[in-house]
Order: C-alpha cells, then sequence, then structure tokens
C-alpha cells in the first residue's frame, strides 16, 4: 500500500511537473506584437526641406517633405508649377517660390530659392602666330569665350591685372612704344594712358574701390620706388620708399593696401612689407629674403600673401617657403624646406574668413611643377598631374565655389590658358595653336 501510493503521487507529481512546462513553454512561445508606424496624420502641416536655397544657374536642388518629423511623398510646385519628382534644375537667374502640397494635408510654407549668374572674367596675352617671339595681344575672356582683343597686336602688350566695378572691368597692363614701354589700363575695350612713353614703365595691379575711383599700382625704374595712379594721377606711396617694389593693391572703404618688398631679391635679403595708407608695415624681418606679392581685405582684416627663404643669405639653396599674413599673423603653407612652392603669379581670395591660395608646388615626385590650391594653409588640391609645365596664377571665389585661372602646355609646348571650378577643369579658353597666358581672373555674381 505505501509502495502504490508512493507511485501515484510520484506520476502525479510529473504530469504535474509536465503540465507547467508545457505551460511555461506554451506562454514564451507567443510572439510579441510589433509597434506599428503611426502614419503621418491626415491634415497635418506639410514641411518643404530644400538642399540649398542659394545657388548659381543650371544647379540642381533636392526638396524633401516631412509631417510630423516623417517623410511623406507629395507634390512639389515651382513658382505654381509641379515639377516631375523631387529634383529641379533652376536653369535661369531669379527668385523662385517653392512649395509642397498633398491632398487632406495642409500645404507647406513657401521656401524661396535665390538663383545667382556668375561671369567669369580673365585676363591675359596671346602671341600673334605661332613663333613664341611674335608679337603679344592683349587680351579678355567672359565665360569661356573671347570678349575683347585689347590691343590690334601691332605692338608687345602685357596685362597683370584686373579689376571689376559694378558693370565694368578693368584691366591693367603695358604696351610698348618703339623702345619704351606705356603703362596703361582699359576699362572695357577702352584704353587709358598712364605716362607718355618717355621712360619705360612698370605696372604690377589694379583696384577700383566703392566710389568708382582707380587705383594702378607700379614701380619707378631709376630709382626703384612703388608708384600708385589714381585716376590717373601719379602719387609717392611713401616719403621714403627708395628701393621698394610694389606688387600689389587693395581697396577697402577709404584704406588703401599695397603690398611688394624693399631692395632686389636676387641680392641681398629683401623684406616683405606692406604700405597702409602710406604707413609702411614690414612683415619679415631680412634675415632671409621675403616678399609679399598678393593682398585681399575682408571685413577690415588685411590678407597678405607672399614667401621667405628657407635659408638665409649665405645659406646655399634654399626654398621659398610660401605664407600668407593676416593682419601680421603668419600661416605657412608649408614648412618643409626641401619642398618648392611657388608663388610668383599666384594669388589669395578669402571669403567668410576662409583663406584660398594658388601656386605651384613640387615635392620632387613629378616631373613639373604641380599647380596647387591651399585652404587655410592646407593643400587643398592640385588642378593637374605635373606631366607638363603648368601653374595657377589666379584666384577667385564666387557663391561658394573656388576658380582658378593658369595655363598647362600640350603637346606642342604650348601654353593653354585653364579655368578650374574648384578642382575640376571648367574649360580651356585658347585652342594651343600658339603660346598664351592668364595674368588675372574676377568673378562676379548677380541676379
Amino acid at each position: 500500500m505505501k509502495t502504490r501510493l508512493y507511485s501515484y503521487l510520484k506520476y502525479t507529481g510529473a504530469v504535474l511537473f509536465s503540465f507547467l512546462l508545457l505551460f511555461a513553454c506554451s506562454k514564451s512561445e507567443v510572439p510579441r506584437e510589433e509597434p506599428v508606424p503611426l502614419e503621418p496624420t491626415e491634415n497635418g502641416q506639410l514641411v518643404l526641406i530644400a538642399s540649398a536655397t542659394d545657388i548659381d544657374e543650371n544647379e540642381e536642388v533636392t526638396f524633401t517633405v516631412m509631417v510630423d518629423g516623417k517623410p511623406i511623398e507629395a507634390d512639389v510646385y515651382v513658382n505654381n508649377e509641379k515639377i516631375n519628382n523631387n529634383k529641379h534644375v533652376f536653369a535661369k537667374v531669379g527668385d523662385y517660390e517653392v512649395m509642397a502640397k498633398k491632398n487632406n494635408y495642409k500645404d507647406s510654407d513657401k521656401a524661396v530659392v535665390e538663383v545667382y549668374k556668375i561671369d567669369i572674367y580673365v585676363s591675359g596675352i596671346q602671341n600673334t602666330t605661332a613663333n613664341d617671339a611674335s608679337v603679344t595681344q592683349a587680351m579678355l575672356w567672359k565665360n569661356g569665350k573671347l570678349l575683347y582683343e585689347l590691343t590690334d597686336g601691332t605692338s608687345f602688350a602685357a596685362t597683370v591685372g584686373i579689376a571689376l566695378h559694378n558693370d565694368d572691368v578693368y584691366v591693367v597692363g603695358t604696351e610698348a612704344r618703339g623702345y619704351t614701354r606705356v603703362a596703361k589700363y582699359w576699362k572695357n575695350n577702352t584704353a587709358h594712358i598712364l605716362t607718355d612713353g618717355s621712360n619705360s614703365a612698370t605696372v604690377a595691379d589694379i583696384a577700383v574701390d566703392y566710389r568708382g575711383d582707380i587705383y594702378v599700382i607700379g614701380t619707378d625704374s631709376n630709382p626703384h620706388k612703388p608708384v600708385l595712379w589714381r585716376n590717373k594721377v601719379p602719387h609717392t606711396v611713401a616719403a621714403t620708399n627708395d628701393g621698394r617694389y610694389a606688387r600689389a593693391i587693395a581697396c577697402s572703404g577709404n584704406d588703401i593696401y599695397i603690398v611688394g618688398n624693399s631692395s632686389s631679391y636676387a641680392n641681398t635679403p629683401s623684406v616683405a612689407m606692406l604700405w597702409e595708407n602710406s604707413q609702411e608695415i614690414h612683415l619679415t624681418n631680412g634675415v632671409k629674403a621675403g616678399r609679399a606679392l598678393s593682398v585681399t581685405v575682408e571685413n577690415e582684416d588685411v590678407y597678405v600673401l607672399g614667401d621667405e627663404k628657407s635659408k638665409g643669405l649665405n645659406g646655399q639653396g634654399g626654398q621659398e617657403i610660401g605664407r600668407y599674413w593676416k593682419n601680421g599673423e603668419v600661416t605657412l603653407l608649408d614648412e618643409d624646406p626641401t619642398t618648392f612652392i611657388g608663388l610668383v603669379g599666384g594669388d589669395i581670395a578669402v571669403q567668410d574668413g576662409v583663406v584660398y591660395v594658388c601656386g605651384v608646388w613640387n615635392d620632387g615626385t613629378t616631373t613639373h611643377s604641380v599647380p596647387v590650391v591651399w585652404k587655410n594653409g592646407k593643400r587643398l588640391y592640385k588642378l593637374t598631374e605635373g606631366t607638363s609645365n603648368s601653374a595657377a596664377v589666379a584666384i577667385a571665389v564666387g557663391g561658394k565655389d573656388v576658380y582658378a585661372a593658369g595655363y598647362e602646355s600640350n603637346s606642342k609646348g604650348k601654353p593653354v590658358v585653364k579655368v578650374w571650378k574648384n578642382d575640376k577643369l571648367l574649360y580651356a579658353l585658347t585652342e594651343g595653336d600658339r603660346r598664351a597666358l592668364p595674368s588675372g581672373i574676377a568673378v562676379k555674381r548677380s541676379k
């Protein structure tokens, strides 16, 4: 009896355990219900988001429509015309109103896309024939096409700088008259003479202030000292400036900024200099040869591009180490004394405190120096692969894009003038049958 009762209890316990185990397993196997995503509420407010609202002609904008923080398919209208999808290329200048619509939802607020026109001007020279010794003509290109032949090709001409003011473009240079060079500038296609040709003149740059006053900077040959023409009237730059070379000029408000260097760069160590309204400021100390080559001003901050030798006067070899100064504080482009930084013909541009510099660079890994753009002192990109002679000569900023003018020699050894937009070739300005070189670039962004 005791044995049978024990067996019964044992059997009953096993059944009960199995039941509990089955119940537990069954409970755990009940699938969890996933939360169902909530659809955007009908009659909700559409919100239109544009990938950009400040663009240039022929740029594309992508539109996203949201409701309650979630994307939704909706129709997008540009100036009350429905577009095919959520992307649109704006081909013409103007202000465009964009809105999203969908049945049973509230229309989005209007977004305004502002579309600007970019005009790119490049100054330079081109030989009249395939012979590199032939007469050079002063040229001006606009948006990839020849705008003006500034000289007729009967005497040697050169251009050195370009400036814009309102709807006018100014180019400065020289033209031969007998055995001398006459300084002049062109306003659009009209020449204005600065010197009479009794002595050769050297000019370096041009600037136009907010009033439309025209400033040209150059250097007298005997003795070497800067000369500033304001509306064709010559002025001395400073009271004691013999043995000085002027290289560039910029205007800001009522202030004039001129840069250059003392003495001859090839002889004794020269000093990079800035003249601010005739006040001479030394940017280098003269222990190593230095130059100031270009200048620009933004929001009362003065930026000067230049270089300094990596070794002193008695040091053999050495390279020019490129740099720029912001209000006298220096930023080096490359500290490696074995790396060549060529800034003759290089340029500086600033937008919203971001500094762009163009020039040439060579670390010995390419046959030729490579045109390079730096951003805030760091190499940003190169413009060619260095397989032929090439250089970046001038730089400008238009909107969010950086434009550089330079040249690259073709298989015939002829330099071809080119324009790059950021790191991509935008177009070539010359065909390569004759030697051609750029001297400046200016970009106008307008509506």
